[in-house]
């Protein structure tokens, strides 16, 4: 009788151990597949994230092109409005 209970005993802990043994690795398959969608998400945000700042220093550099052009369009149509002021008192008192 005892050797049954023993025999029992044994195969209820072997069970046990069994399921606890499938549950952490059903546990573990599931962290991993969590772990690899995060993974794929830091590298795609880190793919973004790069882009955005190419993007960004290239929106930088146009800003100072245009920045540029516009300054020597403003000196350019401040001498021509120098000039047409210089040429319109030269024609209303001949002079300049």
């Amino acid at each position: 009788m005892e050797t049954i209970k023993i025999w029992i005993l044994t195969g209820v802990l072997a069970t046990g151990f069994s399921v606890i043994l499938l549950a952490a690795r059903i546990i573990a398959t599931r962290f991993g597949a969590k772990m690899d969608i995060l993974i794929s998400s830091v590298e795609r945000l880190t793919m973004v994230t790069t882009q955005q700042a190419e993007q960004i220093k290239n929106l930088y550099t146009r800003e100072e092109v245009n920045t540029s052009r516009l300054n020597d369009h403003s000196i350019r149509i401040r001498n021509l409005e120098s000039k047409q002021a210089s040429c319109r008192n030269f024609n209303t008192h001949g002079t300049i």
